[in-house]
């Protein structure tokens, strides 16, 4: 189970929990997770499970995918096709947007997958 924060502009943090193998990001309704942020591609990124590892990927954004782990961001480059391995408490930067990661429980106030924030 992946749990998404999202913290979209000045908007309150929206809690999101996944269950399935495969959660796509971006500005794009038919995403797994809409964000309403023009800087994000209509299809930003991909978060896929892999023996029980997340793997964070960049679908050819415009603006790049981000992973920052204790104040040290990592870009995931779709040229390189780099693959980056999530853990809980990374933030994803995405655009003008911000994600946190959890990987246990489904938190206070989460909600179930495919949401729009």
């Amino acid at each position: 189970m992946l749990t998404l924060i999202t913290y979209a502009g000045n908007e309150i943090p929206c809690a999101v929990v996944f269950e399935q193998e495969t959660v796509r990001i971006g500005r794009d309704a038919n995403n797994d997770l809409a964000i309403d942020d023009r800087t994000l591609s209509a299809q930003h990124c991909v978060i896929k499970a892999r023996n029980d590892i997340w793997i964070l990927s960049d679908s050819d954004s415009a603006n790049g995918t981000w992973l920052v782990r204790r104040g040290r961001a990592i870009a995931a480059d779709q040229r390189d096709k780099m693959e980056l391995q999530l853990v809980s408490g990374d933030e994803l930067r995405l655009g003008d947007s911000a994600s946190g990661a959890r990987r246990s429980g489904s938190g206070v106030g989460a909600l179930p997958g495919r949401h729009f924030c």
